[in-house]
């Protein structure tokens, strides 16, 4: 594009670096920060190595855009002709953005974000040409705004409509024979209050990755394994839970694991008895304090 704006305007032609140069140095501080806390902070590494977002392969995503990428690349056809450099930067973006989905980086597919937007931008210039193809056709006004809202939600929303048809085929389909999928039991619901009420920061929870997405949202107390992204070295710690509550793990490892981790309460509800069932009551160091037909709550004292 500098080379175009050379070409074309040779004494504009600093004038539009400095421009790019301005556009960059407001961006570049937060990139810098990140790719500094990625480096130098373990914490922020350890999240940078789970937090992996690949785009899916490249007939997947060009499917997933459907009419929005023809309308796209319609309209950049359009603004290309008019031969006007705001036109031609938009064109630009939506080229170097859909490069950029495919960076050797592990969270390209969070770059897609900006792209709709680039997108929908060239889409809206060929509306007006696919507007007047549609006025030529002869049809009454209901029946043909009728034939522009089902095309439009198929040519559209079909991600949205697939996206739903795979959640409810799950519910008929999981849902009725593993309900606990999807609901929550009162009993799960007053050992959160009960964490929310007894428990300070310093509280951090030991139970299964289903109960640990749910306990920090609803109670603001810490688990030891939550959701999967924000979970550093979500792997080892999902192995370790499982050990934990497997019936023949050595107590010595039980105790030993408990205290490097902080572990001050330890949740088991049905969710966490299919893990083992590792028998809590025999433990000596498991104190309940919480207890309801399903749930149980122990604090750990060694």
């Amino acid at each position: 594009m500098l080379v175009t704006v050379f070409v074309a305007r040779r004494t504009q032609f600093w004038r539009q670096c400095g421009r790019y140069a301005v556009a960059w140095a407001i961006a570049s501080p937060a990139i810098l920060y990140q790719a500094l806390l990625i480096l130098y902070d373990p914490l922020a590494k350890g999240r940078a190595a789970e937090n992996i977002l690949v785009t899916p392969a490249i007939g997947y995503t060009l499917a997933s855009y459907g009419f929005l990428l023809v309308g796209a690349i319609m309209g950049s056809v359009y603004l290309l002709k008019t031969k006007k450099l705001r036109y031609q930067l938009l064109v630009a973006w939506v080229i170097a953005h859909g490069f950029s989905i495919y960076a050797p980086v592990f969270f390209n597919r969070r770059v897609t974000h900006g792209l709709n937007v680039a997108l929908a931008l060239c889409a809206a210039a060929a509306a007006p040409y696919v507007f007047a193809k549609v006025q030529k056709i002869k049809l009454p006004d209901m029946f043909r705004v009728a034939i522009i809202s089902v095309v439009a939600l198929f040519a559209f929303g079909m991600s949205n409509l697939w996206v739903l048809a795979q959640d409810l085929s799950f519910y008929l389909n999981e849902g009725r024979t593993l309900p606990s999928l999807f609901y929550l039991t009162n009993d799960e619901r007053g050992a959160f209050n009960w964490f929310e009420q007894h428990g300070d920061d310093s509280t951090v929870v030991l139970c299964g990755t289903i109960m640990g997405n749910f306990v920090p949202g609803r109670s603001g107390r810490r688990v030891v394994v939550g959701h999967n992204v924000e979970t550093i070295d979500i792997v080892k710690k999902l192995v370790d839970v499982k050990k934990y509550f497997t019936p023949g793990t050595d107590d010595e490892w039980r105790r030993q694991y408990l205290i490097a981790n902080h572990i001050t309460d330890v949740l088991v509800s049905t969710r966490e008895q299919r893990l083992g069932p590792f028998n809590t009551e025999k433990v000596p160091y498991l104190l309940p304090v919480y207890q309801s037909p399903t749930v149980t709550i122990y604090r750990v004292s060694l």
